[in-house]
């Protein structure tokens, strides 16, 4: 389980996965041109399919390399779905970063809430041919 000193106090860690090897990253979109939202589980499904499914150990990565976050990311916010947290009422979030007007700054998004086009999933960019590509959503199942 995680131990990353970026977890308030309140939140249990139910889901976590270690940080990427590779420091190198691509942000990207999940949905179909057909959608604008898709529920939080839907999102954490694709995330694992697509090399996606990154957690908090790489947003504070990022947190600390904010360089590394290309300035047209900034109106969006960028999600980190391997690590599930459980907040002190129950509900379940994922760690996300968001622009505050002069840096990123870390947030935790309801799962249970749907997932819109601001919203890109970090992927680790283990080869070139990745690059900043939407998702392949195809495999999805129809709602």
């Amino acid at each position: 389980m995680s131990k990353s000193k970026l977890i308030p106090s309140g939140y249990e860690v139910i889901e976590d996965v270690p940080a990427s090897k590779t420091k190198k990253y691509s942000f990207a979109t999940f949905l179909k041109d057909s959608e604008n939202k898709i529920t939080g589980e839907e999102m954490r499904k694709l995330a694992k399919t697509q090399n996606a499914n990154l957690g908090i150990a790489d947003a504070e990565y990022l947190l600390e390399h904010q360089d590394l976050i290309p300035a047209e990311e900034q109106s969006h916010w960028l999600v980190f779905p391997g690590t599930l947290l459980r907040y002190s009422d129950g509900g379940l979030f994922v760690a996300c970063l968001r622009w505050d007007g002069g840096r990123w700054v870390l947030d935790f998004y309801w799962v249970e809430r749907d997932f819109y086009g601001y919203v890109r999933l970090v992927r680790s960019q283990v080869s070139r041919s990745l690059g900043a590509s939407p998702l392949d959503t195809s495999a999805r199942l129809a709602k």
